[in-house]
């Protein structure tokens, strides 16, 4: 995907061309305050069955619908999860992260936005602290719809 993003972005002209930059996720793996979020969110998952519940739904949702893996679900499922899991574990330790791993070193420094294209319960309550962990302050959701222009 990065490779693609910096081909397009490189076949612009000048005026559109932009400053590309990346998360790099084995710096991520390795900052303190995504592996203390990783841990905090597998214990929510080991002991919140409504929590564990939302995920795997969630996991298996995307699987079938997205993916199209209607057949293999069960066996890839915790594959799945694990995604699920990371990517709450990073947009939940992001303020914390060190400005280091971060691809702009002061972004999100009191807070920041999530933008999807759809609406994402697990995140929406995990975030609202629904699941009887503390709300998260200072993290935003914005549901973008996606409108092709036919350009």
């Amino acid at each position: 995907m990065r490779g693609g993003l910096e081909r397009i972005n490189a076949d612009l002209p000048a005026s559109a061309k932009r400053s590309l930059t990346f998360l790099e996720w084995d710096a991520i793996y390795q900052d303190k305050a995504y592996r203390d979020s990783y841990v905090e969110i597998k214990k929510l998952y080991e002991t919140n069955e409504q929590f564990k519940k939302d995920v795997q739904g969630n996991s298996r949702q995307v699987l079938m619908n997205r993916i199209g893996l209607q057949s293999r679900v069960e066996e890839v499922l915790s594959v799945g999860i694990e995604y699920v899991l990371e990517e709450l574990s990073f947009m939940l330790a992001y303020n914390d992260l060190d400005p280091k791993t971060k691809p702009i070193a002061d972004h999100g420094k009191t807070k920041f936005v999530y933008i999807y294209y759809e609406p994402w319960n697990v995140f929406e309550k995990c975030v609202n602290g629904e699941y009887g962990n503390a709300p998260k302050e200072g993290i935003g959701f914005v549901i973008a719809k996606i409108v092709d222009l036919g350009n």
